[in-house]
């Protein structure tokens, strides 16, 4: 199985490069376990070399959030990961249309997201996930805090943005 508590499972699919901007998502996850403190964070993804994924471990640490984010690496079962997970997140800097973003749909995973690249499009402006600036720590942490707090809004969020990849991706 994966680590983390049932309903509190949040995953990021990106692989590790500056424009997926992993910081500020594991600076805003120590916002959210001060919250939620069963929260964990699922980062799939793999990465050039070493050295950001070892500057991500060191971050991890010094946020105090080894109980809470783990690094799984590229998983060949993506869709079972993302059924596991409650909650899928997208915390870039800048995008095109990130293929996750799609995969969570595929999933019926509700959705936080900067609002980058074509992001927006894709979620139809927050009516099919929440979007927030890019940038912003205690918006994205609030959003995922509410998301996991409300099964019934992340079922609705998952069952749209379903509805919408299928019609128009």
């Amino acid at each position: 199985g994966l680590p983390g508590t049932d309903g509190k499972r949040i995953v990021l699919g990106a692989n590790f490069r500056p424009e997926k901007n992993h910081r500020f998502v594991l600076e805003s996850m120590r916002r959210v376990v001060d919250l939620v403190s069963d929260a964990s964070l699922l980062l799939v993804g793999t990465g050039p070399g070493h050295a950001g994924l070892d500057a991500l471990e060191s971050l991890r640490h010094t946020l105090g959030l080894e109980r809470h984010v783990y690094f799984l690496g590229h998983r060949a079962d993506i869709h079972s990961v993302l059924k596991a997970c409650d909650l899928a997140i997208i915390g870039s800097s800048s995008e095109g249309l990130p293929i996750a973003l799609l995969e969570y749909g595929m999933a019926r995973r509700a959705v936080v997201s900067t609002d980058v690249g074509r992001c927006a499009a894709v979620l139809a402006g927050g009516e099919c996930g929440v979007l927030v600036p890019p940038g912003d720590h205690e918006r994205f942490s609030t959003a995922i805090v509410r998301l996991l707090r409300s099964p019934a809004e992340r079922e609705q969020f998952g069952e749209r943005l379903y509805n919408r990849v299928q019609n128009h991706y």
